[in-house]
């Protein structure tokens, strides 16, 4: 939405493709932007955009990189502090007392999926709770990695007692797995997101998360590529958003307040 308000009061129209993070849908999509002669694109990475961005990139394409950063690229990015908001979201479940704190992180050869996991450890650390692997998978983002991963965390002969699930898909995964086994939250596993959707205030219970500033990030991806369409600049932007503790009652913040006032 800030994309298109930004762009669209430049009397600049859009032309939106989801791709899934799929290699193959990614190519059609920039195939078709190219073949249409666009004036820019703005592109949230999956794992082979390298050889996609360049392609624009060669042909004097304008292009500005949303939510992930792709390393030895000189292009515009636009990103939300993934280590400040997971470091922020694992001290929140520390102080409700877990120490057991299974995490599914995104693939780890993308900025947002390392940095998340990057921030996690790091409160670990800063609060002296060892590192157990057990309690570490990486999926992909998506739903069914968060299904399957949440199995086989619940599997382990001692279990989570919360679960920080990296994105919303992932967290969608959780749900389902803990539905399907019966297993109550935040009385049995707590759950905690790092992402924020409209819903997540309005359910039973609330789910606790991070939330990042999506106007924001469309709007200064927009005026990011705006800049470069006009050619105000040659040399390339990294901008860095703060995102936003969110707590409610998924993570069993109050089963701990019932249990410190008996």
């Amino acid at each position: 939405q800030g994309i298109e308000t930004y762009l669209g009061e430049k009397k600049y129209s859009l032309i939106v493709t989801n791709t899934d993070y799929d290699n193959d849908k990614e190519k059609e999509s920039i195939d078709m932007f190219y073949n249409k002669q666009v004036d820019g694109v703005i592109i949230v990475p999956g794992e082979n955009t390298n050889k996609h961005v360049k392609f624009l990139t060669e042909r004097n394409i304008p292009v500005v990189l949303l939510d992930k950063k792709i390393q030895n690229l000189n292009v515009d990015v636009v990103l939300v502090n993934n280590i400040e908001g997971s470091k922020q979201l694992t001290e929140h479940l520390i102080s409700l007392r877990h120490k057991r704190i299974g995490i599914i992180a995104g693939p780890l050869n993308s900025t947002t999926g390392k940095e998340r996991l990057e921030g996690y450890l790091k409160a670990l650390r800063a609060h002296s709770i060892p590192e157990d692997n057990d309690l570490i998978k990486v999926g992909d983002f998506k739903k069914e990695s968060g299904y399957f991963l949440t199995l086989e965390l619940i599997s382990l002969a001692v279990p989570p007692t919360v679960i920080f699930a990296c994105n919303n898909l992932l967290g969608l995964g959780v749900m389902q797995a803990l539905k399907e086994k019966k297993i109550q939250i935040p009385e049995e596993i707590g759950l905690a997101i790092f992402d924020e959707l409209p819903w997540f205030g309005y359910v039973s219970p609330s789910l606790t998360g991070v939330a990042q500033p999506s106007f924001q990030l469309g709007e200064t991806a927009g005026k990011l590529l705006f800049e470069q369409m006009r050619k105000r600049r040659k040399r390339p932007k990294e901008v860095v958003l703060d995102v936003q503790l969110k707590i409610r009652e998924s993570a069993g913040e109050a089963l701990r307040t019932l249990k410190s006032h008996p």
